[in-house]
């Protein structure tokens, strides 16, 4: 299923909104959502996506605490 909002569709890419919202691109990202659909706007953002998910992270869990944990 297709996330129906640009929230929906960050916390889908593990992408805290919340934290996005303060971006100064942020609206832009979310009209273009918009416009284009998740799946064309997926297609053409994803390299800005993956730094986004870095810089916004989910939850405040670091990217690799998982492959640290035992």
């Amino acid at each position: 299923m297709l996330p129906a909002t640009f929230d929906e569709y960050l916390k889908k890419k593990k992408i805290s909104p919340e934290k996005y919202r303060q971006s100064p691109e942020y609206e832009s990202f979310a009209r273009e959502f918009e416009l284009l659909g998740p799946y064309a706007f997926d297609q053409r953002k994803k390299f800005f996506i993956n730094q986004r998910r870095r810089e916004y992270p989910l939850n405040d869990e670091p990217a690799n605490a998982k492959s640290l944990a035992v």
